[in-house]
């Protein structure tokens, strides 16, 4: 049964994504043409402004869901009861000072937003968009319990299918929307709608669900809380590190510079989503695995490490090659697409791939307070970079200035600690087999920019048929390679996931 609801979990979350992301390459696309460079770019301003916010939750969503996952599988349901009733309640108040904070900013919004030259938006709509923007957003938290019982009970699917419809409906409107000339009011009211009726659906549907549950205890548990204190830094790393790119290319270069970057981040965005859902299958009972056996979670990270690279490799090498022909294609004479961005952009990509097995394996043997000094130089060194590189080289600074702070504060101090003091292993054999890894993906990267004069990408369809041939292209050698070099251990393990999905399914 677990492993059949984990399918429904991951059928109910990635195919629609894949739906959700092509119809918003349309609606990326209109809201450059129609909205314009600047409203794009204040929309963009919004989201990062609101993500900040949200680090007010401090990761309770996460620390919620562990809490509920004992008593839900011994069937305690005073416990749960106790649980959820202390979660609504603080998620209710962090609700409500998200929503007072964000009142203060609205005063303040202005000055985060450089106007180009005879620009027509007003203080007054500025504040208004964003105060919609804002109540729109908080709706959800008033939900949070009812989805993390669904979660912490293997049932996110049931979740997955009420937000994920309400997000494709609200894609094909703000589509409709924008055809006929509507703005930014009218596609945060929408914004609003959905969020309100989603919210309504899944808290009776839990209620439905889970009727012994009495989410009005009077004996309230607050133990989540403890948790907070070793997460709450990794979030608000994470949370500055993703957002504070597009933020100082508004202020620095001027919003009308956002969309261009944005068109780029939305594909290497949505692949990251991609790869991460398909790979947390793989990676599932790593935490148990290394409570049992050490030498054997070695093993499995390694194979993981392999893994990683093997998909960064054939993701990487063909999207490097084809990311501007596509925005080319995509969004015809609006951006001057250059090989600068395209790396830097593909580089993010690739370290979001190879860090996988670091991730987990922190998250698995709970070293985040070994940890805990990354996420702040990493912010240090982003923001000190960025602020540097981008009044020297332009936009291209931004994204090194990334790529260099992951490198610095990530790369070279996780695998130490997970090393030393999860596997008492050295170090140095990991970062010489990955520099080999790494010249692979170079040499080949090299070698195909020689042949892709004779493709031809002029149009939807010739773009993909010249993608898909590169690709598989691309992926027959690195295949080979792996398996030549006894690197495709991975193999036996994806494998072996597959037939036990699809055996007990």
């Amino acid at each position: 049964m677990r492993t059949k609801r984990a399918l429904y979990n991951f059928l109910t979350d990635f195919f629609p994504l894949i739906l959700i992301t092509l119809i918003g390459l349309l609606k990326l696309k209109l809201i450059n043409v129609n909205l314009g460079e600047e409203l794009s770019g204040m929309n963009t301003l919004y989201v990062n402004i609101m993500t900040y916010l949200s680090i007010m939750d401090g990761g309770l969503a996460s620390a919620l869901i562990f809490r509920l996952y004992k008593p839900i599988a011994d069937s305690d349901t005073d416990k749960i009861s106790a649980l959820v009733s202390g979660g609504k309640r603080i998620f209710n108040l962090i609700g409500a000072a998200m929503l007072v904070i964000g009142i203060v900013v609205s005063f303040f919004v202005f000055f985060f937003f450089k106007r180009e030259a005879g620009s027509t938006i007003t203080y007054s709509y500025m504040q208004t968009t964003f105060l919609i923007y804002l109540i729109s957003s908080v709706i959800p938290y008033l939900v949070v319990v009812n989805k993390s019982l669904f979660e912490a009970g293997q049932r996110k699917y049931v979740t997955n299918m009420v937000l994920q419809s309400f997000m494709i409906f609200k894609s094909i409107v703000e589509i409709i929307l924008l055809m006929n000339g509507y703005g930014l009011i009218e596609m945060y009211l929408l914004l609003a709608f959905c969020n309100i009726a989603s919210s309504i659906i899944i808290y009776f549907l839990s209620k439905r669900a889970y009727p012994e549950i009495n989410f009005k205890a009077e004996n309230k548990d607050y133990e989540m809380l403890g948790d907070v204190k070793n997460l709450l830094i990794h979030k608000i790393g994470t949370m500055v590190a993703y957002n504070i790119d597009s933020m100082i290319i508004g202020v620095v270069l001027g919003m009308a510079v956002v969309p261009f970057y944005t068109a780029y981040q939305y594909i290497t965005d949505n692949l990251m989503t991609m790869i991460g859902k398909i790979t947390y299958s793989v990676t599932a009972g790593v935490g148990d695995l290394l409570a049992r056996d050490k030498k054997r979670a070695f093993e499995v990270f390694n194979e993981l490490n392999n893994l990683s690279f093997f998909i960064a490799s054939i993701v990487c090498v063909p999207l490097v090659l084809v990311i501007n022909q596509f925005i080319d294609v995509w969004q015809p004479g609006l951006f001057n697409t250059n090989w600068a961005m395209a790396i830097c952009f593909v580089l993010q990509l690739f370290y979001y791939v190879i860090r996988m097995p670091l991730t987990t394996y922190t998250n698995a043997a709970g070293l985040f307070k070994e940890t805990r000094l990354c996420p702040i130089i990493e912010c240090a060194v982003n923001l000190t970079l960025s602020l540097t590189l981008i009044n020297i080289i332009g936009l291209p600074g931004v994204l090194i200035a990334t790529f260099i702070a992951y490198l610095v504060s990530d790369y070279f101090i996780k695998p130490r600690i997970i090393y030393h003091q999860v596997f008492d292993e050295k170090v140095m054999p990991y970062y010489g087999k990955n520099l080999l890894f790494i010249a692979l993906i170079i040499i080949l990267s090299l070698g195909f920019v020689n042949v892709l004069p004779f493709f031809d990408f002029s149009g939807y369809l010739s773009w993909f048929v010249s993608s898909c041939i590169l690709f598989i292209l691309n992926f027959v050698i690195v295949f080979a390679i792996y398996k030549i070099s006894g690197q495709a251990n991975f193999m036996n393990r994806v494998f072996d996931m597959i037939k036990r999905r699809v055996g007990k399914a």
